[in-house]
């Protein structure tokens, strides 16, 4: 775990020992001919948010909320990579996307400002609607009675 000073605030950033981690090694899909077809270079990981000693419960229930999306039935984190021809660099990068993952989850959110239209760009938006929705009604057919 290291800490790094940011906008004069400590932000804490966790690092998921690999113990904590589940690997697997597939066939990478798409073109790369004999390469893709005899090396297992696509690597899976998975991550149960559960059982990790690292985050704290509280922790746990952050990162459940916020990457409810990434987070399968059995409540793990389950991430592929396969954009390097090598196993090791494509474990690298699984490795960085689950932690840059879980620190984002764990920032705290910065909450939006509510700001007010001003009345003279509302005053602007509806003239030109009824501009155009002049020109539009000239387009149409002419009653000559």
């Amino acid at each position: 775990m290291e800490k790094i000073i940011m906008n004069n605030v400590f932000e804490k950033r966790i690092k998921i020992p690999e113990w904590e981690m589940d690997f697997r090694a597939d066939r990478a899909s798409g073109p790369g001919g004999q390469n893709v077809n005899k090396t297992a270079t696509k690597v899976t990981l998975k991550f149960d948010i559960g059982s990790s000693k690292t985050l704290h419960e509280e922790e746990k229930k952050i990162v459940l909320k916020e990457l409810r999306n990434h987070i399968n039935k059995d409540g793990k984190i389950v991430i592929s990579e396969q954009s390097s021809r090598s196993q090791f660099s494509n474990r690298q990068a699984v490795i960085k996307k689950l932690n840059d993952m879980i620190n984002d989850s764990l920032k705290p959110k910065q909450e939006r400002v509510e700001t007010k239209i001003p009345q003279w760009q509302k005053d602007e938006r509806l003239t030109g609607k009824k501009k155009r929705s002049e020109i539009k009604k000239g387009r149409g057919r002419i009653d000559l009675d």
